[in-house]
């Protein structure tokens, strides 16, 4: 399945991930995990489900599809990601500091 990863779709991703405090997925910031509180939020409040409809601008019920596939599907969309961010040529060891 395609994924997006023009800036509209992106702002939509950064707003839901940083809504479920992941937003250091997309950041490379360090990212704290509570599993069961993202857990929770993934799966009981629809938000893997709403995150594989932005990425693939898609309706599609991710829920109806096998975990392989929709792993699958999210991988594609941060190995594009980094794809896009590799071709900055940025040193390995770059670091974004943050505001003072």
């Amino acid at each position: 399945m395609k994924v997006y990863t023009n800036i509209k779709v992106l702002k939509k991703a950064w707003n839901l991930l940083k809504e479920l405090e992941l937003d250091g997925l997309l950041s490379g910031g360090k990212t704290d995990i509570d599993f069961a509180k993202m857990a929770d939020q993934l799966l009981t409040q629809d938000k893997l489900n709403e995150f594989c409809q932005i990425i693939t601008k898609s309706e599609v019920d991710f829920e109806e599809m096998e975990l392989v596939e929709v792993v699958e599907v999210i991988s594609d969309f941060f190995t594009g990601i980094g794809s896009a961010f590799q071709k900055l040529n940025l040193p390995v060891n770059a670091q974004v500091l943050p505001k003072k």
